[in-house]
Order: C-alpha cells, then sequence, then structure tokens
C-alpha cells in the first residue's frame, strides 16, 4: 500500500510495510500497567528495548501557532504576553529557530 504524507512544501512517498516496525507507539504501549503498581527496572529496560526505534508522532499535541518572542523584546512585553494568554512557557525565535526558552 503506498501513502503520501504532507512534509510542507513536498510529498514523500512510501510503502507502509518499509516502515510498518518503526510506526508510532500506541497508547497502550505507554499504558500497560503503570498505574497499578510501581514497575521494576527490568520491565522498564525491556519496553525501552523493544520500542527503541519506534517513533511517537508528536503533532497532535504540538500548537501549530504558538506564541514567541524574540531576544531584543523587553520584559513588558514578555510578562503582557504570559498574562493575556495564561501561559507559562514562551520559546525564544530568532531567524526561525528556537535559541531558547522563558518560563514563568
Amino acid at each position: 500500500m503506498q501513502s503520501a504524507i504532507d512534509g510542507g512544501e513536498e510529498n514523500i512517498d512510501f510503502d507502509i510495510e518499509d516502515i510498518k516496525d518503526t510506526l508510532p507507539v500506541t497508547w497502550e504501549d505507554f499504558n500497560c500497567a503503570f498505574n497499578d503498581e510501581v514497575p521494576k527496572y527490568e520491565e522498564i529496560r525491556q519496553i525501552l528495548e523493544d520500542n527503541f526505534d519506534k517513533k511517537v508522532d508528536m503533532r497532535p499535541y504540538m500548537e501549530p501557532s504558538p506564541h514567541y518572542v524574540n531576544p531584543k523584546d523587553s520584559l513588558q512585553k514578555l510578562v503582557d504576553i504570559f498574562r493575556m494568554h495564561h501561559i507559562r512557557y514562551l520559546p525564544v525565535v530568532e531567524n526561525e529557530q528556537v535559541v531558547g526558552i522563558i518560563t514563568r
């Protein structure tokens, strides 16, 4: 089965069979009996080893248009953004690159 992922400006074609072993880890993989009792070190190590090559798609949890500041913005602007938008973290972006993070 062929699939395409929109990578912004280009589409990437791939065969699902080629990547099925590296598909995202499911919620069940993360949540397997961890709340029942304190997991043993060996159990955690085994889960990590079994899923080392897996990836988690974080895009559903990302903010598509986050608030941010640049290094030369005033402290007042930071305070205003924190208060107005009820946020606790602000990325610092310069030349389209994240160069830091400010926490409230």
